[in-house]
């Protein structure tokens, strides 16, 4: 009998015993005790039976599984969490025994439990029938968890399901909620009475497997095109861990941590070749590049589109997994094996890539109704490179990318071609060659701008609204610089900032004001008036001062220049003269009076 590649079964075990035969004992309740039990919240059962529904089942676990191998029982630490899949079923039992299957109750999800005891706990929400002591609704609560052994040879045994799995029932005397066994245990137990609380019990399992702990995998080799029946194909396997294997006529006797020629094994074309005593595990299969052909097919590929370079296979039978490749024979055409990289994001797009003739390009853009030679959506810093199904025609391609772009960064995308850099990203197609294609993109957090607007405003008498007065503007801090910073006077158009030094000078009149767009938000800002201060009075927003320095932030960088310039009017009088003008004046005045008395007197 063949041995498993990789040995994943899973065995159910270990429900808790149900006991389905406890008699009803009657039981008087005086008035009194009636009174107490409604105080404490349960529901008094009048002398019969009675049933309603509780709120959550919840399953406590110790930590730990039992995996028995063979002769060999370990003990596994495994943890239950909300993200955990979990199944809820029910049923109720025929007067004969035999179980029906019961749908009437809801499970709205888990959460973490109150931990009742010292064990890690998850609730299992939801509204669930009690059924009564003699008609009760048995509940079937399971979960799968994958763990990982290493038996005592050094053999390590990985992704083993357990299955951990528990049946109870509101009833039963293996739930120990104390919502439900504290006060009146006695009545709870005999079926009288109900506090809508739930269930709590604990789950376990135990996984049991075959003393199995070596097996076989094959690789077959395909090679379609120009008849290649005595090439020779070479791969490599690596575990889990990332370790290769090393044979040794086609046996496995180890690991390396670096892939030597022991770790290699070679596939004529159209032959298979078996391994064997390869520990049970799942391992990743790469054939290494081999001139003059192109990977087509790689049993276990992601997309009809593009394949890997890699093959997985799991296996839960007696059969040997067989790992299929199959290769083209270029023939006067190029192939290409390409893959994405990514810098500086937590997380990237995968972008939709694809490949052009260059004269169906300009300046590197598709011209409109140009046809791709090939298009796909790749994974960023995948390990794998990926291979075209297709192959190209000696000549100049172009590769377009689209959907890379961030919101927040600037994106800068580079090519290289079999290890070198490429111009732009065009290259050449060489017949026979399997081309490596790298592209890299580049991210780079773009920095957060604002707007600052100065205005200018000049007062007095003397005041000069025609004159242009200048403003240097300078900005400081580290890394921060005029670069990409536009300005327009009172909302013209727009003129990038040619600074000298950081600094920049600009001139406003009366009643103008400058705009800066694009200013760097956390940066030092600083305007200076270039004016003399004995030619006018000049306050910076409200303050004596002919300049102003801020921190730029997201709002509120408007900063106002006033200027006022006033001079008195020179009238000609003295005061040591003034009393001598009065008595003139006040003369003046008597004797127009006095000729207007005396003409008066002549009318009469």
């Amino acid at each position: 009998m063949l041995c498993f590649f990789c040995f994943l079964v899973t065995v159910p075990i270990a429900a808790f015993a149900l006991e389905t035969d406890e008699t009803d004992e009657t039981q008087e309740t005086s008035e009194e005790e009636l009174m107490e039990i409604t105080t404490y919240g349960w529901r008094p059962g009048g002398g019969s039976e009675t049933s309603g529904t509780f709120g959550h089942i919840e399953i406590e676990i110790s930590g730990k599984v039992a995996v028995k191998i063979g002769e060999e029982e370990i003990d596994v630490p495994v943890t239950l969490t909300t993200s955990d899949t979990y199944n809820v079923s029910a049923y109720t039992l025929s007067s004969d025994g035999s179980k029906n299957d019961y749908t009437n109750f809801t499970y709205t999800g888990a959460t973490e439990g109150n931990g009742s005891t010292e064990d890690e706990t998850i609730e299992l929400s939801g509204s669930y029938p009690t059924g009564t002591k003699n008609d009760q609704v048995y509940y079937v609560v399971s979960v799968v968890k994958t763990v990982s052994v290493t038996l005592s040879d050094g053999t390590k045994l990985e992704n083993i399901p357990v299955t951990m799995i528990v049946t109870t029932s509101y009833w039963d005397e293996g739930n120990h909620c104390p919502g439900v066994r504290n006060n009146n245990e006695t009545r709870w137990s005999n079926g009288y009475y109900i506090k809508g609380s739930g269930i709590d019990v604990p789950i376990s399992g135990k996984y049991v497997g075959q003393a199995i702990t070596k097996g076989k995998l094959a690789i077959k080799k395909n090679v379609t095109g120009e008849d290649s029946s005595t090439a020779a194909f070479q791969f490599y396997l690596q575990n889990s861990s990332g370790e290769y294997l090393i044979f040794s006529g086609n046996a496995y006797i180890g690991t390396s941590a670096a892939l030597t020629d022991e770790c290699k094994v070679t596939v004529t074309a159209g032959q298979s070749l078996v391994l064997t005593d390869i520990p049970v595990g799942t391992y990743t299969i790469t054939e290494i590049q081999k001139d003059g052909y192109i990977i087509t097919d790689a049993e276990g590929n992601e997309s009809d589109n593009y394949t890997k370079d890699y093959v997985v296979e799991t296996k839960t039978d007696d059969e040997i997994p067989i790992a299929n490749f199959t290769n083209k024979k270029l023939s006067n055409e190029a192939g290409i094996k390409i893959k994405k990289v990514g810098y500086s994001l937590f997380s990237y797009p995968d972008p939709t890539v694809a490949i052009y003739r260059a004269s169906d390009c300009i300046n590197g853009v598709p011209t409109e109704g140009a046809t791709a030679v090939w298009t796909g959506t790749l994974t960023t810093n995948s390990a794998d490179f990926i291979y075209l199904n297709v192959t190209l025609p000696a000549g100049e391609y172009v590769v377009v990318e689209s959907n890379a772009s961030v919101e927040g960064y600037n994106l800068t995308t580079t090519l290289t071609v079999d290890s070198s850099a490429a111009s732009g990203m065009t290259f050449n197609a060489i017949t026979n060659c399997v081309h490596e294609l790298v592209i890299t993109n580049t991210y780079v957090e773009q920095p957060r701008v604002c707007n600052l607007t100065i205005s200018k405003t000049v007062n007095g008498n003397m005041g000069d609204r025609d004159r242009e007065f200048a403003f240097t503007a300078a900005l400081s801090g580290e890394g921060y610089s005029f670069d990409g910073v536009s300005y327009s006077i009172d909302g013209g158009e727009a003129q990038g900032v040619n600074a000298t030094n950081n600094s920049f000078v600009f001139t406003l009149t009366h009643g103008e004001s400058v705009t800066f767009s694009g200013l760097p938000i956390g940066a030092v800002f600083s305007v200076t008036e270039n004016i003399d201060g004995s030619e006018y009075v000049t306050t910076v927003d409200g303050e004596s001062a002919i300049s102003k320095t801020i921190t730029l932030a997201e709002t509120n960088n408007d900063i106002e220049f006033v200027n006022r310039k006033d001079v008195i009017i020179d009238i000609g009088v003295l005061l040591d003269t003034l009393p001598y003008i009065l008595i003139l004046g006040v003369v003046a005045v008597g004797s127009v009076l006095l000729i207007r008395k005396h003409k008066n007197r002549d009318d009469d």
